[in-house]
């Protein structure tokens, strides 16, 4: 009587867990599909001219760094830097 009582219990905890199962499949392959849909998107002719955008822009920023001059770690930490000069703030002592 026992081992049949726990075989059904058994039989049954496993159909359970079994059943418990299935929405997390769906969700994989859910986000499988939001994968596949995203690299469509982003290699298409869409996402080529948003790489170009981002391309330009990060050339500008590199350009406009190019264009600031480099402050010494000294130069900072005895208030010498070129901008206060230029704003009319004086170093500190």
């Amino acid at each position: 009587m026992g081992a049949l009582g726990g075989f059904l219990f058994l039989n049954t905890l496993y159909l359970q867990f079994a059943a418990a199962t299935r929405p997390g499949w769906w969700i994989i392959a859910a986000c499988g599909f939001v994968v596949i849909v995203l690299a469509l998107i982003t290699t298409g002719q869409r996402g080529r001219a948003s790489a170009a955008k981002a391309a330009s822009l990060v050339e500008t920023v590199e350009d406009a760094a190019v264009r600031v001059p480099a402050v010494s770690r000294e130069a900072l930490a005895s208030g010498r830097h070129p901008a206060n000069s230029q704003a009319g703030i004086p170093a500190s002592q």
